[in-house]
């Protein structure tokens, strides 16, 4: 165990009574909103009122708790939920906590209101609320594993099998760029709330997925569980420290440029665009990212993952990235996954301009590898063999083609 985690145990009482370091219990900025249905609610009473009858010390379950020593408080990594819930009930049985009153997301109020009114009703003729509330501050307990890395305690979250809904890489994956961000940092945990909202096919998770696997092939670094899982925390986190702009890339806002060889001029034709002043409007557009740019730390990040999300979920609306959605199967599945990656790694090189026409040729060798092999396995799909045992990584040539007609070229020849 590291030296930097602290296990340990206490009552309620000394949770809520800035016992724990002698600092305030708080949630964290970045973490969800308060989302227990009433169900969950009632669950909890009743389970409490159980060890209340029986007299018997009842442990809630283990927190895992970020010792913030920076800005002098305790934060909660894992059982905010619980936590929650249990100072609704302190509040409901006349003791104040000084852990309602702080700073709450937004998103949470409504149920907050809704919880709170639940557990009031369910003690509203509660003869014993003073012997229930001393039961609460004595005999009920938390077990916690507190650390001064904050990294380190979502690793533990996603480690522990909890109650709730397990945490993802992508959720360590967001508190390791969110950490170092100093100013407004708030406003970029909201927003990947904001991505984490569009459930229909979990677009954020999809996202991070395609980007790290495009990464991987480019590489030819792909090993065929890849197909299966790969793990974006890993491949995602930060590579630097900071991002500068060098001689290779520039903002990607020009189309064309003639040069007058004579007089040593460059002329460039610019995307349309629109400005305000000395910024470009719609700016997500003309990001200077890469697919396999390094990943900057902090800000940068969360400006790489929007302009990714944003050209993922555009391109689900063109009819052609969807061809492959409704054929079944597994092996038809890594197919589709490197159709995908494939038409999504063109785009943000090239554009739209020929995407049918590139988007068939890729259709053309994954049809005739899948007629020709009775069963896709992922050991045959990474290593790029599509007939005759010759390769042609997707991934790799788009990135080594200066234009469209070369790529195409290189295609058909192959083909």
């Amino acid at each position: 165990m590291s030296n930097q985690i602290m296990p340990g145990a206490c009552r309620l009482e000394d949770l809520f009574n800035k016992n724990l370091c002698n600092k305030n219990l708080e949630i964290p900025d970045f973490q969800r909103p308060y989302a227990w249905e009433k169900q969950q609610v009632i669950q909890l009473i009743k389970d409490l009122e159980e060890a209340f009858k029986q007299k018997q010390d009842y442990l809630i379950g283990n927190l895992i708790l970020y010792n913030n020593e920076k800005e002098q408080k305790i934060e909660i990594i894992d059982g905010q939920q619980r936590v929650t819930t249990l100072a609704l009930l302190f509040k409901v049985l006349g003791e104040e906590v000084e852990f309602l009153n702080k700073k709450i997301n937004i998103l949470s109020v409504k149920r907050l209101k809704e919880n709170y009114q639940i557990i009031k009703n369910h003690f509203e003729n509660y003869s014993k609320k003073d012997d229930f509330l001393n039961f609460l501050k004595d005999k009920v307990f938390v077990t916690y594993m507190l650390t001064t890395d904050l990294e380190e305690a979502f690793v533990l979250f996603d480690s522990q099998n909890t109650r709730g809904k397990p945490l993802k890489r992508k959720d360590i994956l967001k508190v390791h760029h969110i950490h170092p961000i100093k100013a407004k940092r708030n406003i970029y945990a909201k927003k990947w709330e904001t991505w984490e909202d569009k459930k229909d096919i979990d677009e954020l998770d999809k996202t991070l997925y395609l980007i790290s696997f495009i990464r991987k092939a480019i590489r030819g670094e792909l090993q065929p569980e890849y197909l299966n899982y790969l793990d974006v925390f890993e491949e995602l986190k930060s590579k630097v420290s900071s991002y500068r702009l060098n001689n290779y890339n520039q903002p990607p806002i020009f189309e064309m440029f003639n040069f007058d060889f004579e007089n040593n001029l460059i002329e460039f034709t610019t995307k349309p665009i629109r400005k305000q002043g000395c910024y470009i409007k719609d700016g997500i557009n003309y990001l200077p990212f890469e697919i396999n740019s390094s990943i900057s730390r902090g800000e940068m990040f969360f400006a790489f993952v929007w302009k990714y999300f944003e050209l993922f979920n555009e391109l689900k609306e063109n009819e052609i990235f969807n061809v492959l959605d409704e054929i079944d199967g597994k092996g038809n599945s890594y197919l589709r996954t490197i159709y995908k990656t494939t038409l999504m790694l063109y785009v943000d090189k090239f554009g739209y301009e020929e995407l049918e026409t590139f988007a068939k040729k890729v259709f053309i060798l994954l049809a005739y590898f899948r007629i020709r092999k009775g069963q896709v396995r992922a050991d045959g799909v990474v290593k790029f063999e599509w007939s005759n045992g010759n390769k042609f990584n997707f991934h790799k040539e788009i990135m080594l083609s200066y234009s469209i007609q070369e790529l195409l070229d290189k295609l058909d020849e192959y083909i």
